[in-house]
């Protein structure tokens, strides 16, 4: 299924005259370096795992006030509760969907 998107993707960008890539990485080849990753946003305080869904979500309020810089006018603050992380806080992003 995969496939036929991205030939249809690289079809499209040929047809607008877009050089094809020197190189193409799929993050199926990254999944175990993605699940480290994610553990590790854990364990350091700047994800957390949603108890409904299992979802786990990056913190952005755990990274401080830099969080959002290059987007000011979003005006991001503090708003859920750490201990009862039931779902995300609307300012938060998800990092790893459970299915």
């Amino acid at each position: 299924v995969a496939s036929t998107y991205e030939q249809g993707f690289f079809r499209d960008m040929a047809a607008l005259d877009v050089l094809p890539p020197d190189a193409i990485t799929r993050v199926s080849d990254f999944v175990p370096d993605i699940i480290n990753f994610v553990s590790q946003l854990q364990e350091k305080g700047f994800a957390y795992k949603g108890s409904q869904s299992g979802t786990m979500w990056f913190d952005t309020t755990a990274y401080g006030p830099r969080y959002g810089a290059l987007e000011p006018s979003r005006g991001f603050s503090c708003g859920h509760d750490h201990d009862n992380p039931s779902e995300a806080w609307e300012g938060d992003a998800e990092v790893q969907k459970m299915s």
